[in-house]
């Protein structure tokens, strides 16, 4: 009998004599910050709940979520700023904007140098009537600088938002990409994202003396088709972007451009 009531009687004399070290109910205990219980209950917090007084979560949108609808035209790259720069061309102390696009270094302006085989010169009344037959425009190229390959008109592309499907198609695309090339002039409604300041010039056609058009910019590159064509760029003032074939002895415009220095 003296045995069982010690036992029966231990524990409430026990904590007479120890206060401090009373049991809580479960329910009361506060976990300290950083527990694993709370860590745990944190992945499941629902974008409306409070993780503290001064941090929410944000609720997913549908469009980070929704991978039945994906666009797989790529979003065109935002330049930082448009950062111009300047070049003098020595031949002639011809001073030209330039502007980074990308890893690439473009003439911000057409080139105007005077050759034998230049088509027509620049005056007050034309000044973008820099315009040469490709074997021209080869040449006419300024020292460091060079005219720019099918290829690098491509890394331009897709640098604006491009997709690889339509960069290696021939003919007009790029929906309404080339008006981030354009300046907004007349009924071109471009907004010159890029720095690029493409205005519509006038184009010597084969077999013509006299005849322009002003509603695109036409531009060589360096990429040969074959003995008698070339590869040219088309701005057109609809927005798209036209990959084509170009007969040497034709007349265009030309871009130069370097590659920067990583």
């Amino acid at each position: 009998i003296l045995i069982i009531l010690v036992v029966v009687l231990y524990k409430p004399v026990y904590r007479w004599f120890n206060p401090g070290n009373q049991e809580v109910p479960e329910k009361l205990v506060e976990q300290p910050p950083g527990t694993t219980e709370e860590k745990q209950n944190l992945n499941h917090i629902t974008p409306e709940q409070t993780v503290s007084s001064e941090e929410k979560t944000q609720p997913i949108s549908a469009a980070e979520t929704d991978t039945g609808n994906l666009n797989l035209q790529p979003e065109p790259q935002e330049p930082d700023t448009i950062v111009y720069g300047f070049f003098t061309d020595l031949r002639d102390g011809q001073t030209y904007k330039t502007v980074r696009i990308g890893n690439q270094l473009w003439m911000a302006e057409n080139l105007r140098f005077e050759t034998d085989s230049l088509y027509q010169k620049p005056d007050d009344d034309f000044p973008l009537r820099g315009i040469y037959d490709w074997e021209a425009a080869m040449k006419a190229v300024p020292a460091g600088w060079r005219l720019p390959s099918d290829d690098e008109w491509m890394e331009l592309e897709r640098f604006i938002g491009m997709n690889e499907k339509e960069l290696i198609q021939k003919g007009c695309r790029g929906n309404s990409l080339g008006l981030l090339l354009f300046v907004k002039v007349n009924h071109i409604n471009g907004n010159n994202r890029y720095g690029f300041s493409a205005l519509p010039n006038p184009v010597k056609k084969e077999n013509s003396q006299t005849e322009t058009e002003w509603e695109f910019a036409d531009f060589w590159t360096s990429t040969e088709r074959n003995e008698d064509k070339a590869y040219t760029r088309r701005l057109q003032a609809d927005g798209k972007i036209c990959r084509l074939e170009g007969g040497k002895s034709n007349a265009r415009s030309v871009r130069c451009i370097k590659y920067l220095s990583l």
